[in-house]
């Protein structure tokens, strides 16, 4: 007989279903719902040779198969086109088969795959009764030869792993021909894991019965499509997971009831797969599962989503999650885990206060430093802070959920803003703390500005003034001019101030500086201006800002 190397995958026709179940993840208690998709996507995006449920199938050709019997032929049948079992005589006279093959394919299966199944299937075309009796295959352990076989040198077998069939054809009763199945994933099990591949034998369990005589046809059958055919579908395990994450959330800490997990997974066969997610309430192993769910399938190397539904987890309570890749066959044998605290309640509002600082006043005159007090609730983990609009990096919070620091305060009225963060991330209320110091001063506009013809103009001074200018002149030159264009909310400013919350300001100011009379004609670029704010109290009393230099520029 020719010895050949064949090694084929199998694809299915049709797309299978990923699972038709979820009998093969873990076990949920309590009020665990069962994962959503498995039952009914297929996987999509395969490995080359692959199956559409992620396993791999190849083929072990036969190399060689022969019968013998106990009182003739007892020599090997190498070339019969049949393979004999059983007895046709109450056992007086017994045959048993024996088949080789090439092992080869199973080189092709990745270190630390699984066999998920095998198949040894022949073609039965004679038996001693429709109804037969058990037909045993067995892995052979002992060394032979196709062509040293004879009755009394069968090899030695092992009945660990062993399977039968009763199947039977090819009497009056029954159909003439058939192809019969044994279930060989224990003995391809065996080779794959390092036991001898030395063949299989088939044996009658009851030889002398006539219901355990069976013909089928051998490798020299002559439509090779009855031939035997050893198949052996393999799968491996996707890795760990990587990179799990609990989102929103920051930390230990989910900031939703309703979280999103993610998970990078791999499977080594290639292919698409999906990331399985089992949450407990608690910790350990023994944790009740509360939700478990699968994502859509994503490619090997992908990150995989799931979001959990409502109603579920409780807030202020600690789960874990767990995730696993699951290729639809096979899971990881270790998950990826990670503890998480719910937390959807915002932290209180901060509680602002300064050494020398009151909210709503204004301190004259000026100090040289001053600190900072945020008061927060214990379970908050630091502040966003902003001063005037500008926002500060993220202030931490200490263990009290306090925090105290420094700031060098500048002329004028200042707000400070201070939102709290608790440590799942959760934003609290916004406190405000407005204060002024020193003399008057501007916000706006910035020192060197420069405009074709429009500056803005925001000033505040200590309370209780009655009115303010906005006085102008070139730089170089001592006269000051009383700005004429200046508006507000697009009107004519008229001078009037407001005393709010502990100071005073004309509000949000423009000056058209482009349109201030100037000689013969008006204000014109370039130029170099010089500005200042002045305020007037009841007492006749002026205060005035520190002077500022603007451009006006060419448009």
């Amino acid at each position: 007989m020719s010895r050949r190397v064949w090694l084929r995958s199998f694809s299915a026709v049709a797309s299978a279903a990923l699972l038709t179940s979820v009998a093969s993840m873990p076990a949920a208690s309590g009020s665990a719902v069962a994962a959503p998709g498995l039952a009914t996507a297929p996987l999509t995006g395969l490995a080359a040779g692959a199956n559409p449920d992620g396993t791999t199938t190849v083929v072990l050709p036969v190399t060689g198969d022969s019968w013998v019997n106990s009182l003739g032929p007892t020599s090997g049948q190498s070339t019969s086109p049949e393979l004999q079992v059983g007895s046709t005589n109450l056992g007086l006279s017994k045959s048993r088969s024996f088949l080789d093959f090439d092992y080869s394919a199973l080189a092709a299966i990745p270190q630390g795959a699984v066999v998920t199944s095998a198949e040894l299937r022949l073609s039965n075309f004679a038996t001693g009764a429709c109804a037969g009796t058990a037909v045993r295959a067995s892995r052979i352990t002992g060394t032979w030869t196709i062509d040293g076989l004879k009755w009394s040198k069968q090899p030695a077998v092992t009945a660990t792993g062993s399977a039968t069939s009763t199947a039977s054809y090819g009497a009056s009763a029954c159909p003439d021909e058939g192809m019969v199945t044994f279930d060989a994933t224990a003995i391809a099990s065996a080779w794959v894991q390092g036991s001898a591949r030395l063949g299989i034998q088939l044996r009658a369990d009851k030889e002398s019965a006539a219901s355990s005589y069976r013909k089928f046809r051998s490798q020299e059958a002559a439509d090779p499509a009855t031939a035997p055919t050893l198949t052996v579908t393999y799968d491996s395990y996707p890795a760990t997971p990587t990179a799990l994450t609990v989102t929103p959330g920051v930390n230990s800490y989910a900031s939703s009831l309703t979280p999103t997990f993610t998970a990078a997974v791999t499977d080594p066969d290639g292919g698409s797969l999906r990331g399985f997610f089992e949450v407990r309430k608690g910790t350990t192993p023994t944790s009740p599962v509360v939700w478990s769910g699968a994502s859509d399938p994503v490619p090997s190397g992908g990150t995989a989503s799931v979001t959990m539904p409502a109603g579920v987890l409780v807030d202020g309570t600690v789960y874990s999650v767990a995730a696993y890749g699951h290729d639809g066959v096979l899971k990881s044998k270790t998950p990826a885990a990670k503890a998480f605290k719910t937390d959807v309640t915002p932290p209180a509002a901060a509680v602002v206060t300064s050494d020398v600082f009151t909210d709503g006043q204004w301190l004259n005159p000026m100090p040289a430093s001053a600190s900072f007090t945020l008061d927060g609730s214990a379970d908050t983990g630091g502040f966003e802070v902003t001063v005037d609009g500008t926002v500060l990096p993220l202030v931490a919070a200490d263990a009290s959920g306090d925090d105290t620091f420094t700031w060098q305060p500048v002329p004028g009225w200042h707000t400070l803003g201070v939102v709290p963060l608790d440590k799942a991330g959760n934003r609290g209320a916004a406190t405000t703390f407005s204060f002024g110091t020193g003399t008057p001063a501007f916000a706006a506009p910035t020192e060197w500005q420069g405009s074709t013809g429009d500056f803005p103009v925001y000033m505040s001074a200590p309370p209780n003034a009655v009115r303010a200018a906005l006085l102008w002149h070139v730089a170089g030159e001592t006269t000051w001019h009383v700005a004429g264009q200046v508006t507000r909310d697009d009107s004519a400013w008229d001078g009037s101030v407001t005393n709010d919350s502990g100071h005073s300001t004309p509000g949000a100011l423009v000056w058209h500086a482009a349109l201030e009379p100037l000689g013969s004609g008006t204000l014109s670029a370039p130029a170099l201006v010089q500005i200042r704010g002045c305020f007037q109290y009841p007492s006749g009393a002026i205060a005035c800002t520190a002077n500022r230099l603007v451009q006006l520029v060419e448009g």
